[in-house]
């Protein structure tokens, strides 16, 4: 069974937890798509930049303050996966893009007990994802084993601009800096 025809069969509420950004906009456009029966007044998509966002810092405020989502779908990167908690009898419908257990159980534990059955749909990762991930966890490693000396002398610093002023290491910095300008 599809997931799309499943969200576009029924009326409970979905929350799909997504691991990157692209993923979550194709998604939404996907489940918005003419020949379905969802708006846009039914989905949202929230990431790390929903305060840049009207509808999303709007709807990001709803949840926090009342546990629950005017939406029926709910589509999240990790940015929801810690702090919020939706106590809706109406969230029948978990879908977890998680390649970590910790990050697997944060998802998890968003949608609040209550007793009603909840479906739990868990995105089976191909060894490919798993290769990719290595490799990168790899590369960064070597990164910090030929710099280390280097950046000895950076390790602990205070960003301002963009950052919160929140003591980075280097590793956050290069993360960040390729998301924005800072």
């Amino acid at each position: 069974n599809n997931i799309k025809d499943s969200i576009e069969n029924g009326s409970s509420k979905w929350l799909i937890f997504v691991d990157n950004i692209n993923a979550g906009k194709r998604l939404k456009q996907n489940l918005m798509s003419k020949e379905g029966n969802i708006s846009e007044n039914d989905v949202i998509f929230i990431d790390a930049d929903y305060k840049k966002d009207e509808q999303a810092w709007s709807e990001v405020k709803n949840i926090v303050e009342r546990q629950c989502s005017e939406k029926r779908i709910v589509i999240s990167t990790a940015v929801m996966d810690n702090g919020i908690s939706f106590h809706d009898i109406n969230l029948r419908n978990l879908v977890i893009l998680a390649d970590t257990e910790d990050m697997f159980l944060q998802m998890l534990g968003r949608k609040r007990e209550d007793s009603v059955q909840t479906n739990v749909f868990i995105f089976k990762r191909d060894k490919q994802h798993f290769v990719r991930r290595h490799e990168k966890v790899k590369g960064i490693l070597k990164f910090y084993q030929a710099n280390s000396d280097h950046l000895k002398n950076y390790l602990p610093f205070q960003l301002t601009n963009g950052y919160g002023g929140k003591e980075a290491n280097l590793y956050d910095v290069l993360w960040y800096s390729n998301k924005k300008d800072i």
